[in-house]
């Protein structure tokens, strides 16, 4: 089965955390951060249980929006590497994957849309939670459970920057 949590509001990832612990008392999940520092608490959290791997590359330093062209494409090469090693890990006895943020990777061209497709169909055995905030075509169609997350006020709105232990 595939699950998707989407939208504008906060707490998709921490759905996906929740989904992986609940999960890891019945098997083992890998839990793949994407576009991210490599800071987030959960990563913390996570690495404690026996039956949950963290794949931590596709990391972000800064915003893709904010980045230049070079920076872009120095970013895609690093992350064609990291894909790689993802669909080789991918391949282990995990009953559940999580790509955290792959909507959001794929949409800004980080990831190609071939190779998370490849991942959605030749892994259908496996629940599959894909999280970001405007998932692809593709994935809509292919979800069983789609939960829109929407914010209704954000206090980076006001200008408050993410919180460590909060937001992160």
């Amino acid at each position: 089965m595939i699950q998707i949590y989407c939208g504008e509001g906060k707490g998709k990832t921490s759905a996906a955390v929740g989904a992986a612990v609940r999960f890891s008392a019945r098997g083992r999940v890998l839990f793949v951060q994407m576009m991210k520092s490599g800071e987030s608490g959960e990563v913390a959290v996570l690495s404690k249980f026996e039956n949950i791997s963290v794949f931590q590359g596709f990391r972000c330093k800064k915003f893709v929006k904010r980045m230049s062209e070079r920076e872009k494409e120095k970013l895609k090469a690093v992350w064609a590497k990291d894909m790689s090693s993802l669909e080789k890990e991918v391949r282990k006895d995990y009953g559940m994957v999580v790509l955290d943020e792959v909507c959001s990777a794929v949409r800004q061209g980080m990831i190609a849309e071939e190779k998370i497709e490849s991942i959605l169909e030749e892994h259908s055995e496996k629940e599959l939670v894909l999280t970001g905030r405007s998932p692809l075509d593709f994935m809509l169609e292919r979800a069983d459970y789609i939960s829109e997350i929407k914010k209704i006020r954000h206090p980076f709105d006001k200008g408050v920057r993410a919180r460590k232990g909060v937001e992160y």
